[in-house]
């Protein structure tokens, strides 16, 4: 079904893989490594452990993807929170932007928060 609403029927998978590392020369080595998934593995730890670290302080938090949406209230702890997890786990430092945070003139109940290696 992917591959009928994307590429024709005569086009096989080692095509597509060769165009797609033929794009990408600068990245091909790591393709085929499993460092796709190693990341992708780090990335569920990172949320995860963020995710215990607010609950410990009692504050609930929705997921997704690299980020949380939290309590506007809850803002500056989360961003401390996720900044903490993800130096611990990484040995690297990160960058927390917070989207949504209240003003006087538009208070909000919730802000989300989204992370990246800086």
């Amino acid at each position: 079904m992917f591959r009928a609403n994307y590429f024709p029927r005569r086009i096989k998978i080692g095509e597509v893989v060769r165009a797609i590392e033929a794009s990408h020369p600068a990245i091909r080595t790591a393709f085929h490594t499993g460092i796709g998934h190693r990341c992708q593995y780090m990335e569920s730890r990172i949320i995860t452990n963020v995710l215990l670290g607010l609950n410990h302080r009692g504050i609930t938090a929705l997921p997704i993807h690299d980020a949380v949406l939290v309590p506007a209230s809850a803002a500056d702890i989360t961003q401390q929170v996720m900044l903490q997890v993800f130096r611990g786990l990484t040995c690297a430092e990160g960058v927390v932007e917070v989207v949504g945070t209240a003003t006087r003139s538009a208070p909000r109940k919730e802000v989300v928060t989204g992370m990246a290696a800086e």
